[in-house]
């Protein structure tokens, strides 16, 4: 995001949809509200495609993709610089992509928190 959260659906909006902007307009304005920020980086990783359905009278066209989501070098500070506990490092998530009329956008997202790498589909992909 570029900026600050005054209007952070005209950036977001290029890119997801539906249930996802919404939780994503949510997450700026709690952010916002609670004077917090973030330093460091996220890394995503794609771990697999899910099931593909092409564009039928029913709906556009979807697919499902599965991200693995490493915060180790993400911290979320208050406005005094006091760092915020967020209880995880990884989250797998299952995220339903749509095919409109401005492209592919991420319309909804299933999230799990991972507390340990250790047997999970991400123990490959984000490897220290």
């Amino acid at each position: 995001m570029d900026g600050a959260y005054d209007d952070p659906a005209s950036q977001l909006e290029q890119y997801f949809s539906g249930q996802y902007l919404e939780f994503w307009e949510a997450e700026f304005a709690e952010y916002r509200d609670k004077s917090w920020s973030t330093t460091g980086d996220v890394r995503t990783v794609i771990e697999s495609a899910g099931s593909y359905e092409p564009a039928s009278a029913s709906g556009p066209e979807t697919i499902k993709i599965y991200a693995c989501v490493d915060f180790r070098e993400t911290t979320v500070v208050d406005e005094d610089g006091q760092e915020q506990e967020r209880g995880f490092d990884f989250s797998l998530d299952e995220v339903q992509m749509v095919n409109t009329s401005d492209g592919w956008m991420a319309d909804s997202v299933g999230s799990a928190v991972l507390r340990e790498l250790e047997d999970t589909p991400c123990a490959g992909v984000l490897a220290s």
